[in-house]
């Protein structure tokens, strides 16, 4: 289930320092990563996204495939995402910026779903290094 907070604690023994990891998994082609309404998108995807991601495809269960995307490249494949959503609605809609925030505040909406999808961190496959990555960031 989609759980807050970390899933794995990484430790290295020699120096002590340990680091957070969010694990998500799916057998579809997009990983859902936060919720959040149009008019606080990017605040929380700085506040909720705190640690690498490990993203797991578990489509084929006897092999799964695994995509490990640092917590700074996390951040920017989900603001550009947002943001390409966003202006995609604007458009199809034929709503300014601040008519979307108006309609939502009058809907009440429940906040959207953000995902990641399976394309956009294709290259990201094995990429184990970059758990290395994110204990030296964090230093």
């Amino acid at each position: 289930r989609n759980t807050q907070g970390y899933d794995v604690v990484v430790l290295d023994p020699i120096d002590n320092e340990a680091i957070g990891i969010q694990v998500k998994c799916t057998d579809k082609k997009e990983f859902p990563v936060l919720s959040a309404h149009w008019n606080d998108c990017e605040q929380k995807i700085d506040e909720k996204i705190l640690s690498a991601f490990i993203f797991v495809n578990i489509s084929d269960v006897d092999n799964p495939r695994y995509f490990i995307v640092p917590r700074h490249e996390m951040r920017n494949l989900l603001k550009s995402e947002t943001k390409r959503y966003m202006q995609r609605y604007q458009d199809k809609h034929k709503l300014t910026w601040e008519e979307m925030l108006q309609k939502e505040r009058e809907e009440k909406r429940k906040p959207n779903l953000w995902v990641v999808k399976l394309d956009d961190v294709r290259g990201y496959e094995d990429r184990w290094d970059n758990i290395v990555k994110e204990v030296k960031e964090s230093e």
